[in-house]
């Protein structure tokens, strides 16, 4: 059998950080035995000689991606939800933080207007939530087609780099 590993080297600082996370993840989801041959494994990581991180990971050689969202993509989420499922209050969950933070980041950046109006949907978001306890999953972050390929009833999916704890179990349905 023959085995296909990738490359990935980070062009500038942003990049370093999300090799790094990516490296971070691969290292927790190697232990997870729902999700085995299914991710990435990660053989080597380092620095190259500009100083710029690199990571050798393991690809599939499976078909395509394909745009349909089928049973293969329902099991995969579900494993992926159990690997690191908590139940938790929206206002204390990552993706309330998650939420909160994104709207910090975008004040200078867009029209003040569409930031209050940003704002005041997350406290009528937060209000309605108040006490409700909800599960919070992993998410992938950016689970995609192009992110994904088919082996047999089986899915393969790259890109790690961008997965999250405490996300919604919705997120990467959406995303899709």
């Amino acid at each position: 059998m023959v085995s296909y590993s990738l490359v990935k080297t980070a062009a500038d600082e942003p990049g370093d950080l999300q090799l790094a996370r990516e490296a971070v993840w691969l290292r927790e989801l190697a232990g997870v035995r729902e999700l085995e041959g299914q991710v990435p494994r990660l053989l080597e990581e380092g620095l190259n000689p500009d100083g710029r991180r690199y990571l050798v990971v393991t690809v599939a050689q499976g078909t395509g991606e394909t745009r349909a969202f089928t049973p293969g993509h329902e099991r995969f989420l579900a494993s992926l939800g159990k690997a690191r499922f908590r139940s938790a209050d929206f206002e204390v969950s990552g993706c309330g933080e998650q939420l909160h933070g994104a709207l910090r980041r975008l004040d200078g950046h867009v029209p003040r207007r569409s930031l209050a109006a940003l704002q005041a949907a997350y406290r009528d978001c937060e209000t309605a939530l108040l006490y409700w306890t909800g599960p919070y999953v992993l998410s992938q972050g950016d689970f995609a087609p192009w992110n994904i390929r088919t082996l047999g009833s089986q899915l393969f999916v790259y890109d790690w780099g961008s997965a999250r704890s405490d996300a919604s179990p919705l997120d990467d349905v959406l995303h899709y």
